[in-house]
């Protein structure tokens, strides 16, 4: 649907939102000028899009869609990288192994589907599954003990890569005199320090598993 969009595109429109201009852009790139002018502007034509204003100084300005292209442009690059990082490990055959955790909120569902996608691209690759509490999970992450894993937030930790990729809904009952009571609403983070919560069953860590 988009094929006169190559990754190319995004990371020099990227270079150019970057440095304000397209003589610094080009410079970095180290190409010409005029083709930065035409490549941006066939761009934001064939999206119909505009992702800069030029001021009366010659400086780029983003527009807000170019702020959003900024940072959908570094990710999608990242992403590349990191494909071809994992396509020269298991051709090197350096995975043989995957070890993922779930923290015991977790919705089943969800991280049975996160398992299934990576038997899929490495069928061959054993997964090892395991189970413990978010600031555990996180650290063994850190420390290169599982490979990635599915927790709920409000998890930081400035090591880690943290991607949101579900929202579920959290109901909290309150005695009637606590402060927390008071509020029109409340985030995750209120109630991190006096928490205890209620779940299904079927969500525990003895009933968790991607066979």
């Amino acid at each position: 649907m988009y094929d006169w969009a190559e990754l190319r595109h995004f990371r020099n429109l990227l270079a150019i939102l970057e440095r304000q201009g397209f003589r610094a852009a080009a410079e970095k790139l180290h190409t010409s000028q005029p083709g930065l002018t035409v490549q941006a502007r066939r761009f934001q034509e064939n999206a119909s899009i505009r992702l800069f204003l030029k001021t009366k100084s010659g400086r780029i300005r983003p527009t807000e869609t170019g702020i959003a292209f900024m940072s959908l442009a570094r990710e999608l690059l990242d992403t590349r990288d990191e494909v071809i990082d994992t396509l020269i490990a298991i051709d090197r055959g350096d995975i043989d192994t995957l070890r993922f955790g779930c923290a015991p909120l977790v919705d089943q569902g969800l991280f049975r589907s996160f398992c299934g996608l990576h038997k899929e691209i490495l069928p061959s690759c054993s997964l090892r599954l395991m189970h413990a509490d978010p600031a555990q999970l996180a650290q063994e992450v850190v420390t290169g003990e599982v490979d990635a894993a599915i927790v709920t937030l409000p998890l930081t930790n400035p090591e880690l890569r943290i991607e949101e990729i579900r929202k579920d809904r959290l109901v909290a009952c309150l005695r009637r005199v606590s402060p927390l009571a008071q509020k029109a609403a409340l985030s995750a983070a209120d109630l991190q320090e006096n928490l205890a919560v209620l779940y299904h069953p079927q969500r525990t860590p003895t009933h968790m598993n991607c066979s």
